[in-house]
């Protein structure tokens, strides 16, 4: 069983994903692959009011370890864990 997160104001602790926590990556699309989460950029990403003059790509949340071996980085929306997993 998966549960899609989206980020929402009323989603609750339990739904909120985790490092160590296994995850499949843009599920239901072509690009769809599993892996686990080994780094949360939560509190390090800058927000528009400290961006600089030059427009940026906003920094990606979760750092995810693939199971072919690629290390990507993805937001919140972008993953679906596993609703079984213990982390």
């Amino acid at each position: 069983m998966t549960e899609t997160l989206t980020p929402t104001s009323s989603q609750s602790a339990s739904a909120e994903p985790t490092v160590g926590q296994p995850v499949t990556v843009f599920a239901g699309t072509d690009d769809q692959v599993a892996g686990h989460i080994v780094d949360d950029f939560g509190d390090n990403r800058e927000t528009e009011s400290e961006a600089h003059t030059v427009h940026l790509e906003r920094p990606k949340r979760w750092a995810v370890h693939t199971a072919d071996g690629l290390l990507i980085f993805v937001d919140t929306a972008d993953l679906t864990i596993d609703a079984d997993s213990d982390a």
